[in-house]
């Protein structure tokens, strides 16, 4: 007695193919031509600098850490997680092409990125910096921020992805 057996491809072969080659990743912080801006016209710090400044402290203490990448992705891990297994899925499944998953998580991680800056970082600004901001002012429209991170919003207009090819 013969047996048919079907063999439903659930999406293995395509995940097999994608395991041959290099993995695609998102690269998610200041990179690319934003990360060599400079901050301000002298050309005396790129934004990359200026962002590892503030997300590690600085090395002679004056500048507190402001971690604004590594701790909203800590603190969002959970859902990270559980969006990369939705996504992941949709790849599977040929829904989704990897790399606009990887583009949409890091729409995402960029988003949260900005969210946390716009909502203001602790330690609060130390009062010089204060006094240097409402001096700036009379040069300005009067719009600025007193928040850690944003001036004149420069860095957190940096913050972008990019999908890569492994």
């Amino acid at each position: 007695m013969a047996v048919a057996v079907l063999d439903k491809d659930s999406g293995w072969k395509r995940l097999l193919a994608l395991a041959r080659g290099k993995f695609p990743v998102v690269a998610i912080g200041v990179q690319g031509e934003e990360a060599e801006q400079t901050v301000d016209g002298n050309g005396e710090i790129t934004m990359v600098v200026l962002a590892g400044v503030h997300e590690f402290g600085s090395t002679d203490g004056r500048i507190p850490v402001r971690s604004f990448i590594r701790n909203t992705v800590d603190s969002r891990r959970v859902e990270y997680a559980q969006l990369r297994k939705r996504l992941a899925a949709l790849i599977v499944s040929g829904k989704l092409d990897h790399k606009r998953a990887l583009g949409l998580l890091g729409e995402k991680v960029t988003s949260h990125i900005k969210g946390a800056m716009e909502a203001g970082l602790k330690p609060d600004l130390a009062p010089a910096t204060i006094a240097r901001r409402i001096q700036g002012q009379a040069e300005a429209d009067g719009s600025r921020v007193f928040k850690p991170l944003i001036d004149t919003g420069q860095l957190k207009n940096s913050i972008t992805y990019q999908v890569r090819e492994g």
